[in-house]
């Protein structure tokens, strides 16, 4: 009884991989035809109408007076050196009668941020005692820096 389904299986196996003339297609696919050649485009042709674009050109990044960074390496941000130049902020603001409010952007799991101050509306000798009260105030803490005419960073 094996014998005949061995015989069966081999037979079939090796069948050449032609469908039946049941599944033939009815008709052969018609041979491809060259294609004409696409005339040269006149030089008087109209120009493609221009798409608009689908992104903004890149703008210049808006660039901050003093960009105060706060790092930290594993041991958080220096806390102490952030409330004093927040007073430099807020003494400056007294004298001047101008808000002195930084644009913060927060970027790290322990504090990190970056302070951007926009220092436009104080005249250049105000601009500058902030700044030298700034730096002051953040002493020699090597997880401050500052950058001055810089945009935000993160």
């Amino acid at each position: 009884m094996r014998r005949p389904s061995l015989l069966v299986f081999m037979m079939t196996a090796c069948a050449p991989a032609t469908p039946p003339a049941s599944q033939a297609p009815s008709a052969a696919p018609a041979p491809l035809a060259s294609a004409p050649a696409s005339p040269e485009p006149s030089v008087s042709a109209a120009p493609p109408a221009e798409l608009p674009p689908s992104e903004p050109p890149p703008s210049e990044p808006v660039k901050f007076d003093l960009v105060v960074v706060f790092s930290s390496f594993g041991t958080g941000t220096d806390h102490e050196a952030g409330m004093r130049i927040r007073a430099v902020a807020e003494r400056t603001s007294k004298r001047t009668g101008l808000a002195i409010e930084p644009k913060v952007e927060s970027w790290g799991r322990e504090g990190e941020r970056d302070d951007c101050y926009d220092l436009g509306k104080l005249s250049e000798a105000d601009k500058e005692r902030f700044i030298r009260e700034v730096i002051q105030a953040a002493g020699d803490s090597e997880r401050v820096t500052m950058f001055r005419d810089e945009p935000c960073r993160r």
